[in-house]
């Protein structure tokens, strides 16, 4: 292992040499306070609530009564049931989304599904001829 590597591991910088201060480290009390606990419990009761209402023994009068009873219960299962009710699509799928999370997507925009490799169609006698050999 080199020097750099050591240090590193031992938690000294490699720009300054030193250690940061331990008041200023992630975790400490007075230290930086990037996420210190994750995501909010708000933000997961929501995505446990949304992933209750994506049941799929649930029937379209099952969100019709929620509709019914949208000042009762949350406004999120009022928004949901209401987007169900009026074939909402693209409501219904950031609320999938927000409960499960998104799906990983992936595009090609420049090859066209075509290799990029420009020399992935050359034979083995056309390579060599190319690096001189």
């Amino acid at each position: 292992m080199d020097k750099k590597a050591t240090q590193q591991a031992k938690g000294v910088s490699p720009i300054s040499g030193t250690a940061p201060p331990k008041a200023t480290q992630f975790g400490q009390p007075g230290g930086n306070k990037q996420n210190p606990g994750g995501i909010p419990k708000y933000v997961r009761d929501i995505r446990e609530e949304l992933k209750g209402l994506l049941d799929p023994n649930l029937s379209i009068s099952d969100y019709q009564k929620i509709v019914k009873d949208a000042e009762t219960d949350s406004g999120l299962r009022g928004v949901f049931a209401t987007a169900i009710v009026k074939k909402d699509y693209r409501t219904i799928i950031q609320l999938i989304d927000q409960a499960y999370g998104k799906p990983k997507e992936s595009v090609d925009v420049t090859t066209q599904g075509e290799s990029i490799n420009p020399y992935a169609a050359l034979s083995t006698e056309e390579l060599r001829a190319l690096a001189g050999k």
